[in-house]
This record gives structure tokens, sequence and C-alpha cells, in this order.
């Protein structure tokens, strides 16, 4: 069955759902739909969850959107152009910012983390909450505006 940008948001909440943080789930979720597998995917965005190494910096779900729209849109030389990527990320991150308030894991899921609470309400409320929808939100938005971006020919290599 081959899968389409309305199947990301679902696919990245099973992988959510399934054991891979928000970065991992949604880059996995992204390049699969997309057709951009790697075999690096999902390891290059495990860092990011919770916020960057669980510090609650930049959510880990926008880090994985900024690397899917550097694997389909970013330089391979220093003479390409940035403009498509900063284009699409940028669209994404105003849209984002727009529907959550803010890029921040911390403040977006409400927890640290870093402490014995945190995890425990992350496990019982802030996952299905408030990263779930973040999740869903993030490897729609990013297949859609990728997708929108190579029918404008905005360049990049599509598979790798």
């Amino acid at each position: 069955m081959a899968l389409g940008k309305a199947d990301a948001d679902e696919l990245a909440v099973s992988y959510f759902d399934g054991g891979f943080n928000c970065a991992e789930a949604t880059l996995k979720a992204v390049c699969q739909v997309l057709g951009m597998e790697h075999d690096r995917v999902p390891a290059m965005a495990t860092a990011f969850g919770g916020g960057i190494a669980r510090r609650g910096y930049t959510c880990g779900a926008v880090s994985a959107a900024a690397l899917a729209v550097g694997l389909a849109l970013g330089r391979t030389d220093a003479s390409d152009p940035r403009a498509p990527s900063y284009d699409t990320m940028g669209r994404f991150l105003d849209e984002f910012v727009q529907r959550f308030g803010t890029v921040m894991c911390k403040e977006i899921s409400g927890v640290d983390f870093l402490t014995e609470e945190g995890q425990r309400e992350y496990k019982e409320h802030a996952h299905t909450e408030k990263c779930c929808p973040v999740v869903r939100f993030a490897a729609r938005r990013t297949c859609e505006l990728l997708a929108s971006a190579s029918q404008r020919g905005a360049g990049g290599a599509q598979n790798g």
C-alpha cells in the first residue's frame, strides 16, 4: 500500500506510541511517506528527543522537521541556494508557533524530563495530551510543505 501525505500524521504517532521519541517518530514517518528513507533515519534524530537530550529546548518534532527539510531541500555545495530550505522551514515554524504558541518543548509539554516527577507526568498525561498532537502536526505539515516545494521545483535531492 502506497502512503500519502495524509498518512504521515498517523504513521508518526504510531511510531511515537511504539517507543520512538518525538523527533525519531516524526522524521521516520516523513522520510517514509516521501520516499526519503536513509540508513541513519531515525538515528540522526535520537538526541533531539525531549527538547534536545530531555532539556526542554526546541521541540524534537520541530527539529525533525528541520532535518527532513534539510534532507529534501538542503545544499550539497556551498554555492547552492539556502532559500529553499530556509523558506520552507520558516513557513513551518511560523505555522507551528501560531498553533502551539512556542517551539520550546518544556512549554509545550509542561514537564521537566530530567526529573522523576516530570517523567511520570509525561507518561501519564503529556505524551498523549500534549506531544501526540505536536508529532501529528509536524509530520503532516512537513510532508505537505515538502511536496509543495517539490512541485514548485525548489531544488534539492528528494532521495538523499
